[in-house]
């Protein structure tokens, strides 16, 4: 049994539309072409796939075109450009300048300045001006502790000791009050005076 093929008219429509770009590029052979050309005299759908692919051919950019480069840069710097704005003024320069000035002259007064001297309470020379040693209890508070020197005038200058002894300066004048004022505190268990008395 020999097998025919018979194309009808829905499989020549199918291949005509397959054929179409290659009918716009040129491409084809004389008898494809010939077979398109049948088509779409009779065909609406195929003529009207046929303009548009040739609309679509000519949009195209040729092979190997290089894109207009500079072309393209001149029509965006316009918009790039910086809109001026109040920020942009001749004021901020002077505003700029003004608060250089400004940082300028604090630091200038700050390196004028006489800075004191910051000792920690074990450093050397701090026990040099120490005229008096305490302990004070264990359960004495922070804030008992400061009442207690508060009311005798006495500045802490060293310590803690190993054994848990504060050095102290108090105002010569009232050392010997100071003394028994502290030994008679709640909160302090030693209090002895480091100069010999006068």
């Amino acid at each position: 049994m020999n097998a025919h093929v018979v194309e009808l008219e829905g499989s020549v429509h199918q291949r005509v539309q397959k054929l179409l770009p290659w009918v716009v590029t040129g491409q084809l052979a004389d008898t494809e072409e010939l077979l398109v050309q049948e088509h779409v005299a009779t065909c609406t759908q195929c003529r009207d796939d046929l303009a548009w692919q040739r609309k679509l051919r000519a949009v195209q950019p040729a092979a190997g075109a290089a894109p207009d480069m500079e072309g393209a840069l001149a029509r965006l710097m316009p918009r790039l450009e910086p809109k001026r704005t109040a920020a942009n003024g001749p004021w901020m320069r002077w505003a700029l300048a003004a608060q250089l000035l400004v940082i300028a002259g604090l630091g200038a007064k700050m390196s004028m300045q006489e800075t004191p001297e910051y000792r920690l309470l074990g450093a050397q020379g701090g026990a040099a001006s120490a005229n008096l040693v305490v302990v004070f209890k264990p359960e004495t508070s922070e804030a008992q502790l400061r009442g207690v020197l508060k009311s005798n005038f006495a500045t802490v200058v060293g310590g803690p000791t190993a054994t848990n002894a504060w050095l102290v300066s108090v105002p010569a004048r009232g050392l010997d009050d100071a003394v028994t004022n502290m030994r008679a505190s709640a909160a302090v268990s030693l209090a002895e005076p480091l100069q010999a008395a006068r």
